[in-house]
C-alpha cells in the first residue's frame, strides 16, 4: 500500500534535514522527524515542524559477508530487500508496508509475524547516530550511550532526530517462502494452532472471523532451491487499480473470509510464495490510492501477555457484539513474551473512536501495551510514555501523543 500523501502537511510544517543539521539552534520547534509517513498520530501540529527525512535515502554500506547493513534514516525496507536478497539476506523483522522507513521502524520498534522467533525490531539494531537539537550528534549503542540508545529504540524519535541506523540483518536460504494454511473453527483453536505453528515456523500469525473461525498462516523462507529464476515471474498488469474503501467494507470482508476459510480445506495447504506476494501483498500490483485507504480505516493494536490472550480477545468480542460491530481484519499474532492483536475498523468518527476508547479499557485489565503509533490521539492520552523516555527526550522534539500540557 502506498504511504500516504501529504495533502494535511502544509509546506510551514515541513523541514528538510540539511536545514535542521546547519540551523537548528535558531529554529523555532518543537521538531519530529518523519520517514515514510505512515505513522498518523506522529504529527506535530500547532506550530511544530517535520524533519522531512525521505531524502536522506543512502545505504552507506552493505557487508554481504555478514548481512550487516549501515543506512539512512530515509531508506525504505524496500531498498534494504532490495540491496540484500541477492546475497540471501533479509530483514529479521518487516513491517506491513514496505514504504516504512528504517528510522520510522527504529523510533516505532514494532513486532512483525515472527514475534516469536525474531521480538521487535529494535532487537537487530547494532547502533545508530542521533542528532540532538543541541547540535550534538552521537553514535549510541548498547555499550556507547547505551542509555539514550534504549531510549530511542520505540522512542517514536522524541530523543533527537535519528540520521541512521547500523542494522544486522538475518540469513536466509532464500528470500522466498513456503506458506502453510490450516483452518481452525473456534478462537481457542485459532490462538492454540497459531501458538504451535510459531513455535516450529519463523512467520506464524491468525486471522478470525466474525464467527470466530479462521485461518493460521505459517511459513519459513524457502530453501536454497527456490532461485530468483525459477519463480513466477512478477504479475504485471496493463493498467493501475484504484483502492477503494468499500472494498473492505465488513460484509464484503466476511464473505471474502468465508471463501478463504472453505477454500483451504481441512489439511495442512503448502505453496512456495514470491516474498514481494507474501510481506507486501497490496504493493506487488498496481494499486493507486493507498492513502485515500489508509484514511478510510482506524487500527487498535495491542499486546498482551500470552496468559491472558484467551480471556483478553473474547471479551473483546463480546464488546464488539454488543456495540454491533464487525472488524474488517481481526489478527493474532504469537510471541514469547507477550501476543499481539490487530483490529481494523472503518472510520466512523465518534462511533470508531469510543469502540477504540472501549477495547482500551479492555487492554488494561489484562496488562495491554499499546505501540505509541497505534494509540488513538482522540481517546487515549491517558497510555504512559516510558520511564526511559522520559529521562532522554530531547526538550525540542515532541509528538502529538504526548504532547498534552507540554511548552
Amino acid at each position: 500500500m502506498a504511504a500516504p500523501d501529504d495533502q494535511n502537511l502544509p509546506d510551514r510544517q515541513t523541514l528538510s534535514a540539511d536545514r535542521f543539521e546547519n540551523e537548528a539552534a535558531d529554529l523555532n520547534g518543537p521538531f519530529l522527524g518523519v520517514g515514510g509517513r505512515l505513522s498518523g498520530g506522529a504529527l506535530v501540529r500547532n506550530g511544530g515542524r517535520l524533519i522531512d527525512m525521505r531524502p536522506r535515502n543512502r545505504i552507506l554500506s552493505f557487508d554481504p559477508g555478514t548481512g550487516v547493513i549501515d543506512c539512512e534514516a530515509g531508506v525504505t525496507l524496500r531498498a534494504v530487500v532490495g540491496r540484500a536478497v541477492a546475497q540471501r539476506f533479509f530483514l529479521p523483522v518487516t513491517a506491513g508496508s514496505a514504504a516504512a522507513s528504517i528510522g520510522g521502524m527504529t523510533a516505532t520498534d514494532p513486532a512483525g509475524r515472527n514475534r516469536m522467533q525474531r521480538g521487535c525490531f529494535s532487537e537487530h539494531v547494532r547502533s545508530l547516530r542521533l542528532m540532538r537539537s543541541s547540535g550534538e550528534v552521537l553514535t549510541c549503542s548498547r555499550r556507547d550511550n547505551a542509555e539514550l540508545f534504549a531510549a530511542t529504540l520505540g522512542g517514536y524519535g522524541l530523543t533527537g532526530l535519528i540520521l541512521s541506523v547500523e542494522l544486522q540483518l538475518m540469513k536466509v536460504p532464500s528470500a522466498h517462502v513456503q506458506r502453510h494454511t490450516l483452518r481452525f473453527s473456534t478462537p481457542e483453536d485459532g490462538l492454540a494452532l497459531a501458538r504451535e505453528r510459531a513455535e516450529i515456523h519463523e512467520y506464524a500469525w491468525a486471522w478470525l472471523d466474525r464467527a470466530g473461525r479462521g485461518v493460521v498462516i505459517a511459513a519459513d523462507h524457502a530453501d536454497a532451491g527456490s532461485e530468483l529464476p525459477d519463480m513466477p515471474k512478477r504479475r504485471r498488469l496493463p493498467l493501475t487499480v484504484p483502492l477503494q474503501p468499500w472494498f473492505f467494507q465488513p460484509r464484503i470482508v466476511q464473505v471474502a473470509g468465508r471463501i478463504a476459510w472453505h477454500a483451504t480445506g481441512g489439511g495442512d495447504a503448502a505453496k512456495t510464495v514470491a516474498w514481494w506476494d507474501f510481506f507486501w501483498p497490496l504493493e506487488a500490483w498496481p494499486w493507486t490510492g493507498g492513502a485515500r485507504l489508509l484514511a478510510a480505516f482506524r487500527r487498535f493494536a495491542v499486546d498482551v501477555p500470552p496468559a491472558g490472550s484467551a480471556g483478553f480477545l473474547e471479551a473483546c468480542r463480546a464488546a464488539l457484539r454488543r456495540a454491533g460491530r464487525t472488524p474488517v481484519l481481526t489478527e493474532f499474532r504469537p510471541g514469547s513474551d507477550r501476543d499481539g492483536f490487530l483490529f481494523v475498523f472503518p472510520e466512523d468518527g465518534r462511533a470508531t473512536t469510543a469502540l477504540i476508547g472501549q477495547l482500551a479499557a479492555i487492554a488494561r485489565t489484562y496488562d495491554g501495551r499499546r505501540l505509541p503509533v497505534d494509540i488513538d490521539l482522540a481517546g487515549e492520552e491517558a497510555w504512559p510514555p516510558p520511564a526511559s523516555l522520559e529521562d532522554w527526550r530531547d526538550p525540542r522534539f515532541a509528538a502529538d501523543l504526548w504532547a498534552a500540557g507540554e511548552n
